[in-house]
């Protein structure tokens, strides 16, 4: 099941699977898979194929990381972070639970 919400830096974040992404969700036209609205602490996921979602999920993950921490990550790098994280963590469920196992 995809998540619909998350917690990160005291804030509750809200995340939709949507159809199309489009003005009503302040999307311009160089995005079309998904997009974080940080002011109102939603997330939105165009649907498509799961991996699809969990990497575009992750990738706006990301986003929010780097708006929070002030790291300053281009488009550019934020996908190339977001494919290499997301192929090791696929390959590797493992490294999820040696994060966060008991």
């Amino acid at each position: 099941m995809f998540p619909t919400e998350f917690k990160f830096g005291g804030h509750v974040y809200n995340i939709k699977v949507i159809d199309v992404l489009d003005a009503e969700d302040e999307l311009n036209d160089t995005l079309d898979n998904g997009l974080v609205m940080h002011s109102k602490k939603k997330v939105r996921i165009k649907a498509q194929d799961r991996d699809v979602m969990g990497r575009v999920l992750l990738h706006e993950l990301i986003h929010i990381c780097n708006r929070f921490a002030g790291i300053g990550l281009d488009e550019d790098n934020t996908h190339r972070l977001d494919s290499t994280l997301y192929a090791m963590f696929k390959d590797n469920p493992q490294l999820i639970d040696g994060v966060f196992g008991e």
